[in-house]
């Protein structure tokens, strides 16, 4: 086994790939740092720090096993090879990167660097190009792209606050808190309505599920939301965040015959084709149950170029079998959730609370994915990773009973 200060130098490796990762995104570079990670191979006292992997991790290297198969029965083999490989590469970056982090120090730094990150895509944001009439698209080109990431970075970044608020120095606070405010600025500014919710919900149970930090977060929200409305009632009304709320019920084929002051502008981008492109999906399915029709091969059978939910996404894409495996990994997430005996009641408080956090990870995640397909973003390399991560810890806590 390596020693701490070979674990530790293998965290700050790990923290310094993951900056880039992220920070890179929508860059020439995008592609090519997802090779970055290939530099653990240099250092062997880094990837062996953990040197068996936990369920999640073994559930991603299946599930990259079936992309790969996937991929050489696909209907368009050139068309599926790049989001293919892609993928394949996403998947092993977040298992290689999880498995480095082996103690709450190691994933405090981890995280952290995450924080910097989304802060400053976030700041990049502001100098983007908006194309769009009216929804912001920032540095992702597209509102719902953009709407995934400032999402990811407003959990990631609130996950610091509520793990390591306590143990942190001002300035990695001040940092952490930030990156919230910019990347909940940059939500809102996307109006996508599942990235809005699901962020929304899991912050909401992370309020609720540590009671020494709620008090002070709900009045920080309530604050806010209060200045919002006091500030200009009609502008809040006819902002895009709130007008795509309001015209949920068309986006999934529901006529209410209520009196709507969503616009006929909003109500007609939201009057769109979702509930058609289930039954592509599933007539995709059908035509190749078990491993699928291959990545990015949609278009073959509609209009759309995705399916516009992660579920559909891989049933489409990678069959039964892609779709068990992924929820393995969710499932194996949520299943060492339960509480082992730890007579150190320290360790057992520190294992809750880890918990609490993976739990919020995979909460986002799920919520996320009905209308996003969240699964293929180099975006979710952090959640990907952090449930590996905390995994692994709570592995090595429970060893300690």
């Amino acid at each position: 086994m390596p020693d701490s200060r070979q674990e530790s130098s293998a965290a700050a490796l790990s923290g310094y790939l993951v900056f880039f990762l992220i920070a890179s995104l929508y860059t020439p570079l995008d592609a090519a740092t997802l090779l970055l990670p290939l530099c653990f191979l240099l250092f062997p006292s880094s990837y062996k720090s953990q040197i068996y992997l936990t369920g999640p991790g073994l559930a991603l290297f299946g599930f990259a096993t079936i992309v790969a198969l996937s991929l050489f029965l696909s209907i368009d083999f050139s068309q599926s090879l790049v989001p293919s490989l892609y993928l394949i590469l996403i998947l092993f970056n977040s298992v290689l990167l999880g498995k480095s982090i082996t103690s709450t120090s190691e994933l405090r730094r981890l995280i952290f660097f995450c924080c910097a990150a989304f802060l400053l895509i976030g700041v990049r944001n502001i100098f983007a190009p908006n194309e769009g009439i009216f929804r912001a698209g920032g540095i992702a080109g597209q509102p719902n792209a953009l709407g995934l990431l400032s999402g990811t970075g407003v959990i990631i970044s609130s996950i610091y606050i509520f793990l390591f608020s306590s143990s942190s120095s001002k300035l990695a606070k001040i940092i952490a808190f930030t990156s919230i405010g910019i990347n909940l600025y940059w939500l809102l500014q996307s109006a996508s309505r599942g990235a809005i919710i699901s962020a929304i919900l899991t912050i909401i149970y992370l309020i609720f599920s540590r009671h020494s930090l709620s008090k002070r977060i709900f009045l920080i929200i309530a604050a806010f939301g209060i200045a919002l409305i006091l500030l200009n009632m009609r502008a809040i009304q006819e902002a895009p965040a709130v007008q795509r709320m309001l015209s949920l019920p068309a986006a999934v084929g529901l006529d209410l015959h209520l009196p709507s002051i969503a616009s006929e502008d909003f109500r007609a981008a939201s009057d769109d084709i979702r509930l058609d492109l289930v039954k592509q999906a599933f007539k995709g399915f059908l035509d190749s149950p078990w491993l699928g029709n291959g990545a990015g091969v949609f278009s073959h059978y509609s209009s759309f170029v995705y399916t516009h939910t992660t579920y559909l996404e891989i049933l489409f894409s990678y069959g039964l079998c892609g779709i068990s495996l992924f929820f393995w990994f969710l499932y194996t997430g949520l299943h060492s959730h339960r509480m082992p005996k730890l007579s150190e009641p320290k360790l057992l408080n520190t294992y809750k609370i880890l918990n609490s956090a993976k739990l919020a990870l995979i909460i986002f995640f799920l919520l996320s994915g009905i209308s996003i397909p969240n699964f293929q973003s180099k975006t979710q390399i952090p959640l990907y990773m952090l449930i590996i991560a905390i995994t692994n810890i709570n592995f090595r806590l429970a060893d300690l009973k």
